[in-house]
């Protein structure tokens, strides 16, 4: 299994999830003032009403402030990963095996300068010698 970043499916997926959660928010904004109308509602009377206000407000506008803010964390992370990514590693797509390839080409290379090097070295000590 390889790991490879596909920067525009990212960027599109970051737009995506960022236009949903505020979809999201809007219906939770709406059942939280439905919420408080019947919460704050004073014409309905007795026990049921009382522990439904009772449960609604101490279960239900809670839940609903946390699936807001859940929602908003998620949209966040989605728009700062691909922005972290961009600014920290590259801001082009990424396959994990072409990079592996590219390391490997480069290790070989460095490989071949250094008996390059070590060659030379050892001609010029020839040189030294024969002057």
């Amino acid at each position: 299994m390889s790991i490879d970043m596909y920067l525009e499916r990212s960027r599109n997926q970051a737009t995506s999830v960022s236009a949903l959660s505020k979809n999201i928010n809007q219906g939770y904004g709406g059942l939280q003032e439905a919420v408080t109308q019947f919460v704050n509602e004073d014409t309905l009377k007795g026990k049921a009403y009382h522990s439904g206000k009772q449960f609604f407000s101490v279960v239900v506008v809670p839940l609903i402030t946390s699936m807001k803010t859940l929602s908003d964390l998620t949209e966040e992370a989605c728009e700062t990963f691909v922005e972290r990514y961009t600014s920290e590693v590259d801001s082009q797509s990424l396959k994990e095996s072409e990079l592996e390839e590219d390391i490997q080409e480069l290790k070989l290379r460095i490989t071949q300068l250094e008996d390059l090097n070590v060659g030379l070295k050892k001609h010029a000590s020839n040189n030294r010698d024969a002057i």
